[in-house]
């Protein structure tokens, strides 16, 4: 399977998927073990790839991040790439996005300030 299938195959069923219940959801297992594993197949073993749909309860959207390991391993951490999908299945997007745990234990109230400098710089 393509990224672009693994993309469109969640784009498509999770507006009516994410109505049902979670638990034992074939789309919640599609996202988080077949996509998963497509995406780092595709994108190599220099990679890692998490993807969830949520733990428990469905996520707001789901989502299928792609660590580079030389910056970071986890969203608390460092810079990331992730696919992140429209509710209404209007787009999916792939973005650089930055953790926020770290800065705000290690800056504590002054964190938003720094997130907002980070993603000027890297704009």
């Amino acid at each position: 399977m393509t990224i672009r299938n693994v993309l469109l195959k969640i784009s498509v069923d999770w507006p009516a998927e994410s109505a049902k219940s979670p638990k034992g959801n074939t789309l919640g297992d599609f996202i988080r073990h077949d996509a998963k594993q497509e995406i780092a197949q595709s994108v190599g073993k220099q990679y890692l790839v998490d993807a969830s749909a949520g733990k428990g309860n469905w996520a707001q959207v789901p989502w299928i991040a792609i660590f580079d390991e030389s910056i970071t391993n986890t969203a608390q951490r460092g810079f990331y790439l992730v696919y992140l999908f429209a509710k209404d299945s209007s787009g999916v997007f792939l973005t650089l996005n930055q953790a926020t745990t770290e800065v705000k234990n290690e800056y504590k109230g002054g964190y938003i300030e720094i997130l907002k400098k980070r993603a000027t710089y890297y704009s």
